[in-house]
């Protein structure tokens, strides 16, 4: 299931004594009575009653609030305990902290949320996500960033009453969430093995944000793994150029100048496509009104920035292609639906009888080399890897080079399902297959190759299927990887964490709302430590020994309580033709746990599957030695 709250089961003595001096809550742990900065709030219906709470049944200090729901309601948030008005939030992304247990029916259901009010009166509310509390103590938190104008007025909701039940509450904690920090995943940071695995410059690692989540969590974790990023929707024209003669720098100019402080280099997402401001979308443009808009924006855009040197690329047009029916995209009535109205400008029919490509793209490269010589200049396509779509891509490349124009690199927008590697394309060819088809012919002609927007959607019957999402974003990266060593590669993870972005239902990224890393995360990990190269195969004879780390890694009782561990024996000259190898785990005092290989192998590629469901969760090590050869690795287990 999608991953809002951060639940802790807690056992020892609570204290918030780190956050108590920025708590904009008054009364925070009910020790002034309930009825001092709380009110109980009930509609619909529903009822309920507010106590002081003493003696044993207290979770903190001398007293907690007690909420005793009478009447089922339908919904969770029929009864809701909550704060006074809390005036003028401050700017970033806030924290909601709050224990909280039933007292004597567990599985009662609860959520947290915000009621936010604008000056105007206008309102909007945040909601975490539902979980069922039990008898058993709980820190519940919600991570959160509110629209700026909604931040005048908030109201904290403890929000309960679904059916009728008993709640303790205590220790309410609602501030800036700038003391406290994701937590930092096992192994190293994405960037740190990039540094030291690929220094030739041939592989980039990177994620995509967006300035809503400067100052939270998502731009932390940004920091923290990533040297090569992309800023979202910032140097997009909606933002640059809204209409003729506008120009906003502001945020593009601070993306520049974060990514200098934290060494990162960025891609440009400035395309010319459905990614263009309500003026050009209007029904009325006429082609010589969107050639000008056109010019104006893509040329101020590269004479403002092709000297910053820690801009690499900079996506010249996007989406120009149906990824389904391989049709040019174009205009659309209105200016709220995703459309292309630069096709409206017309057609280039002097090239071919059956290649007229629209003119606008000609159009932006030209631009595009002559302000922007510095910056390398990509075609990025959205969609599947359907034949239909990526012919026309390859078509695209030879017909700006036939007229002179310089084209470095293509892109593809993979937003996919999870399970996306074991499907096939429009011609019946498996997906992966034709994705390393499309790299080898990139890489032929002379043209590097990213991944530029991917991130694993969870929908249907595989929400909440980590493994899986994990499984497939592997596969895309080990495909990406394997062709390095022939040209320039990338990847781009789409959005930092769960909560970010519009699709945040379909849980589609590396880190939970928590900043938690998810198994998708490891698989990531694990691919850059271990690559594989295009002429690597299963049955190919390895020429030295690896012990490769296991996958997933944490695994958990969740996913069967099992995990892969892959080994490779090489052929050594002067040897008998198998080698004695012992393969086994221990735990952390070095008690032997499992013999998982002890015998004679013939040189060869060898993964086994360790079954811990009879362990304890913890960290363990696991060995492989082979004569002199000895070499030992850690995996957790989580239950």
């Amino acid at each position: 299931m999608k991953r809002v709250l951060k639940i802790i089961f807690l056992t020892f003595v609570f204290t918030s004594a780190s956050l108590a001096q920025t708590n904009l809550v008054t009364n925070p742990g009910f020790e002034d009575s309930v009825n001092i900065g709380w009110r109980l709030n009930a509609w619909g219906g529903a009822a309920g009653r507010l106590f002081n709470e003493t003696g044993d049944n207290v979770i903190s200090g001398n007293i907690s609030a007690k909420v005793i729901v009478d009447t089922t309601g339908d919904k969770v948030e029929k009864v809701s305990l909550m704060t006074d008005t809390i005036k003028n939030v401050p700017d970033g992304e806030l924290i909601l902290t709050v224990l909280a247990r039933t007292e004597t029916k567990e599985n009662l259901p609860f959520k947290l949320s915000l009621k936010c009010v604008s000056e105007d009166g206008q309102r909007k509310w945040y909601g975490g996500e539902q979980i069922l509390l039990s008898t058993t103590p709980q820190k519940v938190t919600f991570i959160v960033s509110p629209d700026s104008k909604y931040r005048a007025n908030i109201f904290v909701r403890l929000s309960c009453g679904l059916e009728k039940g008993t709640y303790i509450f205590d220790d309410v904690f609602f501030g800036k969430n700038e003391d406290v920090h994701p937590p930092v995943p096992e192994g190293r940071r994405l960037r740190e093995i990039v540094a030291d695995k690929y220094p030739e410059g041939n592989v980039y690692i990177g994620g995509a944000s967006q300035s809503a989540y400067w100052g939270t969590f998502s731009e932390e974790i940004l920091n923290r793994e990533f040297s090569y990023i992309t800023p979202a929707n910032d140097f997009k024209q909606t933002y640059v150029h809204p209409e003729p003669g506008v120009f906003r720098w502001a945020t593009p100019d601070g993306w520049v100048q974060k990514a200098k402080a934290n060494g990162q280099v960025i891609r440009m997402h400035s395309p010319i496509g459905p990614q263009c401001s309500k003026w050009a979308k209007e029904d009325s443009r006429t082609p010589e009104e969107l050639s000008q808009n056109l010019t104006e924006y893509v040329t101020a855009l590269c004479q403002h920035y092709n000297n910053e040197s820690n801009i690499l690329w900079m996506d010249v047009v996007n989406e120009t292609i149906d990824a389904n029916t391989g049709e040019w995209k174009g205009p659309k009535p209105g200016t709220d639906s995703w459309e292309n109205p630069w096709t409206i400008i017309g057609f280039d029919t002097t090239y071919s009888e059956t290649f007229q490509p629209p003119l606008y793209i000609k159009m932006a490269f030209e631009l595009a080399n002559k302000y922007a010589p510095n910056i390398k200049q990509i075609i990025n396509q959205h969609g599947s890897m359907n034949d239909a779509a990526w012919d026309k891509v390859k078509k695209l490349v030879t017909y700006l080079r036939d007229n002179g124009l310089r084209v470095d690199g293509i892109g593809f927008q993979a937003h996919v399902d999870a399970g996306w590697e074991k499907e096939n394309n429009d011609s019946g060819v498996n997906n992966l297959t034709a994705l390393g088809n499309l790299i080898e012919w990139a890489h032929s002609h002379n043209l590097e190759f990213h991944i530029t927007e991917n991130n694993v959607y969870l929908r249907g019957e595989n929400v909440g299927d980590w493994e899986k999402q994990a499984e497939t974003f592997r596969a895309i990266l080990s495909t990406v990887l394997a062709h390095r060593s022939t040209g320039v590669v990338t990847w781009n993870t789409w959005m930092i964490r769960d909560s970010d972005g519009k699709a945040s239902d379909r849980t589609p990224t590396l880190f939970f709302a928590d900043g938690s890393p998810k198994p998708a995360y490891y698989a990531v990990q694990d691919v850059l430590e271990n690559p594989v190269s295009v002429n690597e195969s299963s049955d190919k004879i390895p020429t030295r020994f690896v012990l490769e780390q296991n996958y997933p890694n944490p695994f958990s009782a969740g996913g069967g309580a099992t995990t892969t561990i892959k080994y490779s024996i090489p052929s050594i000259v002067g040897t008998a033709h198998e080698l004695s190898l012992q393969l086994t785990v221990y735990d952390v005092l070095g008690r032997k746990i499992a013999t998982l290989v002890n015998g004679y192998k013939a040189p060869g590629n060898y993964q086994i599957t360790f079954n811990a469901k009879n362990l304890p969760s913890g960290t363990y090590f696991y060995r492989l030695k082979a004569g002199d050869f000895s070499v030992t690795k850690k995996m957790i287990l989580l239950k």
